[in-house]
């Protein structure tokens, strides 16, 4: 099956460029008729993920190939395509330790005929590239709904060969956040890397037990080209950190947020925060397709009647200055009993420059503790973290009620906004 680290970074306006709804549409009407075997998807769910035996993958994609070379989208490839596709699988075939298919280019031109600049990134190949760059992936797409392939031109492509390798891109991407359950693009924001001067996409899910999940990854930053020199619309993404806890942690999440932003920002600066949450909710609420804040949820135990009891808490907070989340220097701490003498801790707290950070740790059986996971959240996307909590609510993605999430929003700014009269 799919693993997360097999994921693509696409920037969204390359996706609405593109026409990329055009390709979901048609894979997913593709997908859900009668091929019980998801024929578009196969060569990634069956076979992509091979990479234990190199011998074995080999042989796939030899076969593969040849299948690939007789159909109607290879057929239909310009010579200099189809010689681009035989680099990409001659590579494969003779490249058993992935030294890379892709470099990520960046800083000034270095004068050279091509103009190229120095390479920040050598990325190490993946299955999924050589399906993905060939149109192998696609071919058997592009048997059923050839349209949207046929008019690369006007979808801004620079040939057949361009927009066959997106459009693997794309139903990679589709298949993968349906399988983590990323649903919502609300439930995702990108931040600023504090140490490496990169970005990091966050996405904040759901097991599928409801349980909650952070995604993080880092995005590529530079000018990406593949071994031929050409320059490609998507890139492979970084390795995916996952922060998880243990059932409905998004209200004490919500709340650490509050009590996080008192110790790093103003009052002023606080209420400056909460406002632009509310109108970007307020926002997300008035789409025509807006996202639902009541009815039930995925879970039994999702429901609103922990709203007197968590805006209780809050309350008291502001009143006296104390909480039960607080402690030993961190805002908010839990405990994930896990299989073993093991336990995974789930905790919250200031990190580098006053950033929110989420981490997961390990508690050994000898009494050692080991950071597992970490993700910080600098504290200029604080507004982009509620918004996210609230979307991934109202998707069903966890136990939690948006209603309480958005009450307690509402609540803490009255609260900011009493604390400045």
């Amino acid at each position: 099956m799919f693993r997360e680290n097999e994921r693509y970074y696409i920037p969204k306006e390359e996706l609405e460029a593109r026409n990329a709804d055009a390709v979901v549409e048609s894979a997913q009407s593709f997908i859900n008729a009668e091929h019980q075997r998801m024929l578009v998807l196969e060569v990634w769910s069956e076979r992509g993920s091979i990479s234990a035996d190199v011998a074995e993958t080999a042989q796939w994609f030899v076969e593969e190939y040849r299948d690939y070379v007789k159909s109607n989208l290879y057929a239909e490839m310009t010579g200099r395509e189809q010689n681009l596709i035989d680099s990409y699988y001659s590579a494969e075939i003779s490249d058993p330790d992935r030294k890379g298919l892709w470099v990520e280019l960046g800083g000034e031109l270095d004068g050279t005929l091509f103009g190229l600049r120095e390479i920040c990134k050598r990325f190490k190949t993946r299955p999924i590239d050589t399906l993905v760059l060939t149109g192998m992936g696609v071919h058997k797409l592009y048997e059923e709904k050839p349209e949207w392939f046929r008019n690369w031109k006007e979808n801004g492509f620079d040939g057949l060969l361009d927009a066959a390798a997106f459009a693997g891109a794309v139903i990679n991407e589709e298949v993968i956040n349906f399988n983590l359950r990323i649903i919502d693009e609300s439930a995702s924001f990108e931040v600023e890397s504090l140490s490496s001067h990169r970005k990091t996409s966050i996405n904040i899910s759901g097991s599928i037990h409801g349980d909650f999940v952070m995604y993080a990854q880092d995005i590529p930053q530079g000018d990406i080209h593949d071994i031929s020199g050409r320059r490609t619309l998507f890139a492979p993404a970084g390795e995916v950190t996952a922060v998880v806890a243990y059932h409905s942690v998004e209200m004490n999440l919500m709340q650490s947020i509050f009590m996080h932003m008192d110790r790093v920002l103003t009052v002023q600066e606080q209420k400056e925060v909460m406002l632009a949450t509310r109108v970007r909710l307020e926002e997300q609420l008035s789409k025509p397709k807006p996202m639902s804040v009541y009815g039930g949820g995925n879970f039994a135990d999702y429901g609103d009647e922990d709203i007197a009891l968590e805006v209780g808490k809050l309350k008291y907070w502001h009143e006296t200055g104390h909480s039960s989340l607080l402690g030993d220097g961190r805002v908010y701490h839990m405990d994930i009993v896990t299989p073993g003498n093991n336990v995974t801790a789930f905790e919250v707290g200031a990190g580098e420059n006053g950033s929110f950070r989420l981490t997961n740790t390990i508690k050994h059986s000898s009494g050692e503790k080991t950071v597992e996971r970490q993700v910080d959240i600098p504290v200029e996307n604080m507004s982009d973290m509620m918004s996210a909590l609230v979307a991934q609510a109202a998707a069903g993605r966890g136990r939690t009620s948006p209603v309480v999430l958005l009450e307690l929003i509402y609540e803490h700014t009255k609260h900011l906004e009493s604390v400045l009269e």
